[in-house]
């Protein structure tokens, strides 16, 4: 195994958390009919004093959308993008799935998959 730079390993349990949060949200996007492939995930701004959150796209060939927000543990926004490119590449190399833009409205479909 590689080792690892500091800013993962100051990191990890960040990233650990992340993947816990999103992992069976992409699976079940993944077994909707039509499944869920393409993907974007977008940092959300922070409230004073409460972490950074990523917002997890998924779409499926209709552009119907599914979100979900998580929350990355970090107070400054440059760890939190950092996470959210080591989550993109992870999900989509796991998963196989497509990097896209999506015109998606990160409230579209919330509420519905909010505890997802």
């Amino acid at each position: 195994m590689d080792a690892l730079d500091e800013w993962t390993m100051e990191h990890l349990q960040n990233y650990l958390g992340l993947i816990e949060k999103v992992q069976p949200f992409v699976e079940q996007g993944l077994n909707a009919d039509p499944p869920f492939r393409q993907l974007q995930i977008r940092v959300d701004w922070k409230n004073a004093g409460s972490p950074c959150a990523l917002t997890v796209i998924l779409a499926n060939e209709k552009l119907e959308g599914r979100t979900k927000r998580a929350s990355t543990g970090c107070h400054w926004t440059d760890d939190a993008y950092k996470l959210k490119t080591r989550l993109y590449f992870w999900l989509v190399e796991r998963y196989g799935l497509e990097a896209r833009y999506l015109p998606i409205s990160h409230r579209q479909k919330r509420s519905e998959y909010q505890g997802a």
